[in-house]
């Protein structure tokens, strides 16, 4: 099943099924909760299916939230088939 902008509502990981992605998010953050409120925790999220978990899990944690904008990287022969992203500006972390 899709929402209008294409995302999935229901997400499965691990063998477990959640409501939506912002279910998903809270059950990340659970296990998370390690990160609360410490000063360099940032909650990196990749539009557009990302961004409802990261909301989900910078609330829980109380830590800021930034769009890491990509572009998928398609496989030629199987255009629907992701094989990767690319992010502008080059590494994040050395």
């Amino acid at each position: 099943m899709t929402q209008s902008d294409g995302v999935r509502d229901s997400v499965a990981y691990q063998g477990r099924q959640f409501a939506d992605r912002a279910a998903a998010g809270r059950a990340l953050a659970a296990q998370l909760m390690d990160y609360v409120a410490h000063p360099q925790t940032l909650v990196l999220a990749v539009p557009r299916g990302g961004v409802p978990v990261g909301v989900e899990v910078a609330r829980a944690l109380g830590a800021p939230l930034e769009l890491l904008p990509v572009r998928r990287l398609g496989v030629p022969s199987d255009e629907p088939q992701v094989l990767g992203a690319i992010a502008e500006g080059g590494p994040l972390w050395s």
